[in-house]
């Protein structure tokens, strides 16, 4: 039989989840026996050992989203067939509208990216100022307070794509901070009345899309 250090070398992702691994129950007498990868995931000393990758991800849906100024409104994206319609949150061409959601960090994330899913919910063409906001919730904390995702008010101008086409932005520039294990407050909106948003036409929401950085 060949020794261990004679068989083709292991990764992480070669491991199967049937692959059997030796170990020794040291009691009285000492045991040897096999036990297989997800027995061994199951071990309280492995499983309680989680780290998150640096591309780990939350995901805010329009669905999750309410307004909380003006009236953005939950409805959907209307495609040629109407089975092809996606929920979304538009957002007014000559209003500031803001639309708020709150989610949980999880454990082990210190610093995080943002990216805006958006459409266009007209024929038009032109950019939309899209302003974000985020604060960590915890006892005593004013919710009139939060860390600006990218650029200050009234935000950044993004070129809208075409009527029903997805398009991802990345609304901030540097890794922006969050509370590990506690609630999270997006608050995302667009500034329709600013002279930088020239899409005459409503703009989509589909989502915030959270990246863990650190």
């Amino acid at each position: 039989m060949p020794k261990i250090s004679q068989f083709t070398a292991q990764t992480g992702a070669s491991v199967a989840n049937g692959d059997l691994f030796p170990i020794v129950d040291v009691g009285s007498p000492n045991v040897s026996e096999y036990i297989t990868a997800d027995e061994l995931a199951q071990m309280p000393q492995l499983s309680s050992r989680y780290v998150p990758l640096a591309n780990d991800r939350a995901w805010l849906p329009a669905e999750m989203f309410r307004a909380t100024l003006n009236s953005a409104n939950q409805t959907h994206l209307d495609g040629i067939d109407n089975g092809f319609d996606t929920p979304c949150m538009n957002f007014d061409s000559d209003a500031i509208e803001l639309a708020a959601a709150v989610d949980w960090v999880p454990q082990s994330w210190s610093t995080v990216d943002y990216y805006l899913w958006w459409s266009n919910a007209g024929a038009g063409a032109g950019d939309c100022m899209w302003y974000a906001i985020a604060l960590s919730l915890a006892d005593g904390v004013s919710i009139d307070s939060g860390n600006v995702i990218g650029p200050s008010y009234p935000g950044q101008a993004l070129t809208a794509p075409a009527q029903n086409v997805v398009k991802r932005s990345k609304l901030n520039t540097t890794a922006e901070p969050v509370t590990a294990s506690s609630p999270l407050r997006v608050l995302v909106g667009r500034v329709g009345s600013d002279a930088a948003d020239t899409l005459g036409n409503d703009a989509a929401l589909l989502g915030i899309e959270i990246v863990r950085v650190s």
